[in-house]
């Protein structure tokens, strides 16, 4: 394994219509200590592209690629697509580690002053780090504010195994060597290293050895794999209730669309029961970095802004809709 001050490691994401979210989520990366952001984006209505472009234009942090079409040789739904794709990116390839998250997943590391090198420094040798969600709730919003999220939506998920087996996701850190595949939760090694001939240093979040099955199938912890002493996923499913709405607009990336999103998934990942902060420690810092971007690309932060309203209006004309033919799924989301 390299030394701590010479690993590089790269998020890797896919987005659609997140202009809102977006600087908060590649700053809050950049702020922790992440080199670069290979970003793929399909079909924005947002200007989440345009902004994304301008960021690949005048800075080295960022790396996008349009993902609207389905390429030879790729998968249909343009998630894994991008994954696929990612993997033949010479700056993805060459990382000493590789980090797949989506737009409302922020990594949260509890050692040290929350950057990655306390994450190596805590965790020491590994190939691979599987994170497991923290879930986040609306925290009473209804709005979406414009503040930042890590501001906003601060009630979470006790510290108590969740009933339902899908709350219990991973995402998972490693090292791109001998690795075949990208997947949305873990990678996927060669033929030798998931049949257990060739030995892979595969942790959870509090640095304990994930169970050899692991090594070849999964994508969820249970009671005897999760661990988060030192480090877990933060994952904002809803945000506020208006963004949540916006949410269900837009589809999901994967799987099922507005189907997939329902009142049963709202109720599922909006979960409220205690108070986590510690990740606010990072604000100020992400704050700084988004000023700074906005005052020296040309047009970002008009197009930030112009993001936020496009989402408000878009979710008042759906809720004004709902009021006249679904009253009974605007009052379960706690919305009039």
């Amino acid at each position: 394994m390299a030394e701590v001050a010479q690993k590089s490691c790269v998020l890797v994401g896919t987005v659609k219509d997140e202009g809102p979210y977006l600087l908060e989520w590649l700053a809050y990366y950049k702020v922790i200590g992440f080199s670069k952001a290979m970003i793929f984006h399909n079909d924005c209505t947002d200007y989440t592209d345009d902004m994304l472009r301008a960021l690949q234009r005048r800075t080295d942090f960022v790396l996008t690629a349009n993902n609207d079409k389905k390429v030879s040789g790729t998968h249909h739904d343009p998630q894994r697509r991008a994954y696929i794709l990612a993997r033949d990116v010479p700056q993805v390839a060459e990382a000493s580690y590789v980090f797949v998250a989506d737009a409302d997943e922020f990594l949260n590391i509890k050692a040290g002053n929350g950057h990655l090198n306390d994450l190596f420094q805590s965790m020491g040798p590994f190939h691979a780090i599987s994170f497991t969600w923290r879930l986040f709730g609306t925290n009473g919003q209804e709005a979406i504010t414009g503040n930042p999220v890590l501001q906003d939506f601060t009630s979470a998920r006790a510290e108590i195994p969740p009933k339902m087996v899908r709350l219990w996701g991973v995402k998972t850190m490693f090292s791109p060597t001998n690795v075949v595949k990208f997947g949305i939760h873990r990678p996927y090694h060669t033929r030798d290293i998931r049949d257990g001939k060739t030995p892979v240093i595969w942790l959870n979040g509090s640095g304990q050895r994930m169970p050899d099955k692991f090594r070849d199938t999964g994508w969820r912890v249970n009671r005897d794999s999760h661990g988060n002493a030192v480090a877990e996923l933060n994952h904002y499913a809803t945000r506020s209730v208006d963004g949540f709405l916006f949410k269900q607009l837009r589809g999901a990336a994967n799987a099922g669309g507005y189907d997939r999103l329902n009142l049963e998934y709202y109720h599922a990942f909006n979960t409220n029961d205690v108070e986590e902060t510690l990740i606010t420690r990072h604000i100020p810092a992400v704050q700084d970095q988004i000023r700074r971007w906005k005052n020296t690309i040309p047009g970002l932060a008009q197009m930030h802004d112009e993001s936020l309203a496009l989402h408000r209006e878009s979710v008042q004309l759906r809720k004004q809709a709902m009021r006249e033919f679904d009253q009974a799924a605007l009052a379960e989301l706690g919305s009039s």
